[in-house]
């Protein structure tokens, strides 16, 4: 029985669940990180804030097919499958019938779906039950952080009424156990993972394989390996939560 991971983005699900993924690959498992928002903006206008984040990521061209070049090394060195969906990403996305961008600064990364997404989201939930009609066992983020996008991924997977467990995003996972309780379905029970001294330096190395993003959230390859070993050690470290 294999797990589909719905990652919002081209590096969520390496990030948040790359030492399980290894282990579970290195014990028969298949697994499948399915990244919903991975489409290319073609035929649009980038809107300004996605310009500037462009700008960042290093890139000749589309940026975003720079970042499934990433994904799918990150992917192959971890040992599992990959499906990249053509939604767009937030920052490349308008309000629909409009002409204005749907994100305009940082801040509006963390905000509530707008009532105009949510045929979006019915959207996305269909196209994800017609790609994997006969799996049960999903992992989904929490949205810890508040990413519109991640919020979006979090509500399709509850709209597919299947087996459902959720991981904590990182590197937004930094919160006080109280502030991680709101974000938790009713009656949902821990599971806890065994993560080996390999797994472990194998999700550190996998973060690293997505050099585009990573200075947006660590400021040295030390910081990072020492987050996601505090963090690993932690009481919310290396587990699921299970619906």
């Amino acid at each position: 029985m294999r797990t589909i991971i719905l990652s919002p983005h081209l590096d969520d699900g390496a990030y948040s669940c790359g030492g399980w993924i290894w282990e579970q690959v290195r014990q028969g498992q298949e697994v499948i990180v399915c990244t919903l928002f991975a489409g290319s903006p073609v035929g649009i206008a980038i809107p300004p804030f996605a310009g500037l984040l462009q700008q960042t990521w290093g890139f000749q061209g589309d940026a975003t097919t720079g970042r499934r070049a990433e994904d799918v090394a990150a992917c192959e060195f971890l040992g599992c499958k990959w499906h990249h969906l053509e939604f767009l990403d937030c920052i490349y996305r308008y309000l629909p019938n409009q002409c204005q961008p749907l994100i305009h600064n940082l801040n509006d990364l963390s905000s509530p779906i707008k009532n105009d997404e949510y045929p979006l989201v019915e959207h996305i939930t269909n196209r994800v039950r017609n790609l994997y009609p006969d799996d049960r066992n999903f992992l989904t983020p929490l949205g810890a952080g508040g990413h519109v996008d991640h919020r979006i991924t979090r509500c399709v997977a509850e709209r597919l009424g299947a087996n459902l467990s959720y991981y904590l995003d990182l590197p937004y996972g930094s919160m006080t156990v109280d502030e991680f309780s709101t974000l938790l379905p009713a009656g949902a029970r821990t599971e806890k993972y065994e993560l080996s001294t390999q797994g472990m330096r194998a999700w550190q190395q996998a973060i690293l394989l997505y050099p585009s993003q990573f200075h947006s959230f660590w400021g040295s390859v030390e910081d990072m390996e020492t987050q996601i070993t505090d963090f690993a050690r932690s009481s919310l470290g290396c587990c699921f939560w299970k619906a």
